[in-house]
């Protein structure tokens, strides 16, 4: 069961990426990267934990690294924006 904290986690990284998809389609980023519109979607909504290969590919598709999308550790060991 996820935290309240996991999915404030999940909701800032699926802001993340629609902030980088900009004008793109959840439909060609879903092509990008081998699933379909309904899927980005529910990962920009903060309702899917995608795994590590799948946000990698995101991370490519959208042209930046996984350290912008994914949150750092803050000096406490917690995740932070």
């Amino acid at each position: 069961m996820l935290t309240s904290e996991d999915r404030s986690a999940l909701e800032r990284l699926g802001k993340k990426i629609r902030t980088l998809r900009g004008d793109r389609s959840q439909s060609w980023l879903g092509r990008e990267v081998g699933t379909d519109a309904s899927g980005i979607r529910r990962i920009e909504k903060g309702e899917h934990e995608a795994g590590i290969l799948m946000i990698s590919q995101i991370a490519a598709a959208l042209g930046v690294g996984l350290d912008e999308l994914l949150p750092r550790p803050s000096r406490n060991g917690r995740r932070s924006a």
